[in-house]
């Protein structure tokens, strides 16, 4: 009925004026889930009058919810036909307009498919049409109501104009109405738990640490046998056969700089090589020992960052150099005997 009426007023309005706009929809109700068809249709315009439609209010919609008073955000899903886009404004290129050439005066049309997934008291929202010449005109627009198959059909019909049925709160809508004070009581929980925690964590690490142990007891290993330990077991695994050229000799300078850290007490295992040869210099190492670290260590750099190759038996070699560098180099210590 309502659409009827606002149909005939379009009609008297249209001998006022030569250009109309207006939302249409066949249907004044659908079920929650129906898809239904809006068509925005223009009479008196051609396709190249139109130059945007803004259509914004769609990203606003409101509805009337039949058990609440209040007002939420519409949940709904829209498939423009023939609008191309998807921010609710459409320029001309946009637009690819249907034509009614049998209508008088001649009407150009857009078909829009919505899906409503409330019941609702739903406004169609109206969109105004910017011209090429720089009027603008906006739509009119009809109601749609939105019910479930469940609901009397006759409450449907007399919603919009009568006080709305108050539905009674569940437990759920109590939760929402408090969640801040069982969000309060859950944070002062959770809390005294982890204080708790953590206080017995510190009693438990206060019982469990162990008596200090005399210096006499500390074996301490010395620096080359580590190395010289670590060195001999990657010579025999021939990992430079097996492995990336890469993998290996990422392995075997870590191995010499763990050595030089722990014999001459520098940082190397944070250093660059350059770095390493430059503290290296002086009396720590000698002429060859600093030949062969640096041939290593540069060689190495190489394959890892310059990605370059070597002849696969130049990686015995620089093993047996490391090998002989930490023999040569390592700390004499003198025992009491001596």
């Amino acid at each position: 009925m309502r659409n009827t009426i606002c149909l005939i007023l379009l009609f008297f309005s249209f001998w006022a004026q030569a250009q109309i706009a207006y939302v249409y929809c066949e249907k004044d109700s659908i079920l929650v889930g129906d898809q239904v068809d809006f068509k925005l249709v223009l009479a008196g315009f051609s396709p190249n009058d139109i130059q945007e439609i803004r259509w914004d209010t769609l990203e606003r919609l409101e509805f009337l919810n039949m058990a609440d008073t209040s007002y939420y955000p519409v949940d709904f899903e829209m498939d423009a036909t023939n609008f191309k886009g998807d921010d609710f404004n459409y320029d001309k290129p946009e637009m690819d307009w249907s034509i009614d050439d049998q209508s008088s005066p001649q009407e150009i049309y857009n078909t829009f498919k919505l899906t409503f997934w409330e019941m609702c008291a739903f406004k169609i929202p109206q969109p105004t049409i910017i011209m090429t010449n720089g009027d603008s005109l906006e739509a009119s627009s009809g109601f749609l109501k939105v019910y479930s198959p469940k609901y009397d059909e006759l409450a449907m019909e007399k919603a919009p104009s009568i006080g709305l049925i108050k539905e009674s709160k569940r437990f759920y809508d109590y939760l929402l109405d408090f969640w801040w004070l069982i969000a309060l009581v859950l944070g002062i929980i959770i809390a005294l738990f982890i204080r708790r925690k953590l206080k017995n964590r510190k009693q438990k690490e206060i019982e469990i640490i162990p008596p200090p142990v005399p210096k006499r007891d500390i074996v301490v290993i010395p620096a080359d046998v580590i190395a010289l330990k670590k060195l001999k077991e990657l010579k025999e695994s021939r990992k430079w056969e097996t492995e990336s050229e890469k993998q290996y000799v990422s392995e075997l300078t870590e191995i010499i700089r763990e050595y030089i850290e722990n014999r001459f007490d520098i940082k190397a295992l944070e250093m660059t090589s350059t770095e390493i040869l430059q503290s290296m210099e002086g009396d720590l190492l000698n002429n060859l020992q600093m030949e062969q670290l640096s041939n290593t260590l540069n060689v190495a750099d190489m394959i890892k960052f310059a990605k370059s190759k070597v002849d696969m038996s130049l990686h015995e070699k620089f093993v047996d150099d490391a090998i002989d560098m930490v023999e040569s180099s390592k700390e004499i210590i003198e025992t009491e005997d001596e």
